[in-house]
């Protein structure tokens, strides 16, 4: 200890000491005891700081899953009514929240983005593949009970279809597809058709509206609305349109098999 300091009135050792506080002389009994009380305050202080710091932080995490949770039962009341999925939409957020999980949390779990997750659930597409049985499976209910439908295989293949046709047609053209194609389901499977014949049915539907909109789009777009680019993305165009004629068949022969 160095000597010479007047320990009883230098500044306290700790923050959380009274103003009055000494440790007093070195080498006496009352230094040393002074010293544990010292230490004791400053250990209870600090800890009194952790514990609230703790408690501020998770009332202000609960209060921001609340606000969380709120915002996304309004966007769920919020879906476009003539979105193509909106029923889907409405049933996963309503599952997902009576999972006790955010948007974010069942994205992770399920290995999708966030944004994916939103698109599913505001109606504007849905699950297919794997994506579609592990959201299911951490929802814990089936694939069926998910889609809410009859028929999920159909389904997912339309949904499949969209997906990989976005870069080959416009978004407009994509939607009357999708529009044709479940008003011919809906009058197939009143008639009876088996699910084989319906899939097989959608793949000959998407691969005729798939080659009307690719040829619409090169025959109608005016010269004004070309631009310089126009034969670059035309080419870019038709690479990905043959990219789902070659998906179609491929489902195609998978079906005859």
């Amino acid at each position: 200890m160095p000597s010479g300091v007047d320990y009883s009135t230098s500044v306290p050792v700790c923050q959380g000491l009274p103003r009055n506080f000494s440790l007093g002389q070195p080498e006496t009994p009352e230094f040393g005891a002074q010293l544990a009380t010292a230490n004791a305050l400053s250990s209870k202080r600090f800890s009194t700081n952790v514990s609230e710091q703790k408690k501020s932080r998770i009332a202000s995490q609960s209060e921001k899953d609340s606000r969380s949770t709120q915002e996304e039962v309004i966007m769920a009341g919020n879906i476009r009514k003539d979105a193509p999925y909106a029923e889907f939409g409405e049933r996963l957020t309503r599952l997902r929240i009576e999972s006790g999980m955010s948007r974010a949390e069942l994205a992770e779990k399920v290995g999708l983005s966030p944004r994916a997750v939103a698109n599913y659930e505001n109606g504007e597409r849905i699950p297919f593949g794997d994506s579609c049985a592990d959201i299911a499976k951490v929802l814990h209910i089936s694939v069926d009970e998910l889609l809410g439908v009859d028929d999920p295989e159909s389904e997912m293949l339309i949904a499949e279809l969209t997906a990989s046709s976005e870069s080959a047609m416009s978004a407009r053209a994509i939607a009357r597809a999708n529009k044709s194609i479940r008003e011919a389901q809906e009058v197939l499977g009143a008639g009876g058709l088996s699910p084989e014949d319906r899939r097989g049915y959608i793949l000959t539907m998407q691969r005729l509206l798939l080659d009307a909109s690719v040829e619409a789009t090169d025959k109608f777009t005016t010269f004004a609305n070309r631009g310089p680019d126009w034969e670059e993305k035309k080419a870019q165009r038709h690479a990905e349109a043959d990219k789902v004629r070659r998906m179609i068949e491929k489902k195609a022969d998978e079906l005859d098999e």
